[in-house]
This record gives C-alpha cells, sequence and structure tokens, in this order.
C-alpha cells in the first residue's frame, strides 16, 4: 500500500521524470566497481609481496573483488534508501520546503 501510495504520489506531481533520471544508481554501482577493484588491487599487492605464486595471487584478488563488491553494495543500499526517503518526503510536503529555501 505504501509503495502504491508513493508511486500515485510521484505520478500525480508530475516527477516520474525525476525519479528516472535519478543518476544516483549510476554513480553508486560506479562506487561498487571501484571498491571491488581496489579490494583486488590490494590484496594482489599483499599476496605477491609474499611472494605466493600468481595462480594463486590471481584467484584470491577475484575472491577479493567479489566479497569488496557484495559488501559495498550493503552499504550503499542504505544510501540507496535515504535518496528514495528523501524523494518522497519531499514529493509529500514540498511546500514546507519552499518556504524555508
Amino acid at each position: 500500500n505504501a509503495s502504491r501510495s508513493a508511486v500515485a504520489l510521484f505520478h500525480n506531481r508530475g516527477w516520474t521524470a525525476i525519479i528516472n533520471d535519478s543518476i544516483i544508481d549510476s554513480v553508486l554501482f560506479f562506487c561498487h566497481l571501484s571498491i571491488g577493484f581496489l579490494c583486488s588491487v590490494i590484496s594482489y599487492a599483499y599476496i605477491q609481496g609474499r611472494h605466493l605464486n600468481s595462480v594463486n595471487a590471481t584467484i584470491l584478488s577475484l575472491i577479493a573483488f567479489y566479497i569488496g563488491h557484495f559488501l559495498s553494495g550493503i552499504v550503499t543500499s542504505m544510501i540507496t534508501s535515504a535518496v528514495v526517503t528523501i524523494f518522497v518526503c519531499f514529493a509529500e510536503k514540498y511546500e514546507y520546503f519552499e518556504v524555508f529555501s
């Protein structure tokens, strides 16, 4: 019910384009990839410093990439939820924000 009323609210206000054009998902996906890549590079450098063979370094680097990507996804899902909440709050009481801005 709550999601249907939020969608109806955005349709009534004409804000569906704002929600569709939100770039937060693209930015956060780039952050996922960057954090995964950073974890992979750090683990590869650590393993090479320990003088292990390159097959182990590659496999462990891929595992580090997936772990970093997964953990950053958990953290950024909270950011995505906060952005959606701000959109809904602004859509419900946009007059209040116009007076105090």
